[in-house]
């Protein structure tokens, strides 16, 4: 089953915008690949 972009961020549907975008910024640093020393799990998490 495949997730919408709130399900990825963790959102629910009414979040509003600024909801949203702290949720991008928050899970971009979380699975940037230089957080994780190019683990390759992490690299195609973040290119997804």
């Amino acid at each position: 089953m495949s997730q919408n972009h709130y399900q990825v961020l963790g959102v629910p549907a009414t979040a509003g915008t600024l909801d949203i975008k702290l949720a991008y910024k928050r899970l971009a640093v979380q699975l940037h690949p230089d957080k994780h020393g190019g683990n390759p799990i992490y690299e195609e998490r973040f290119k997804a």
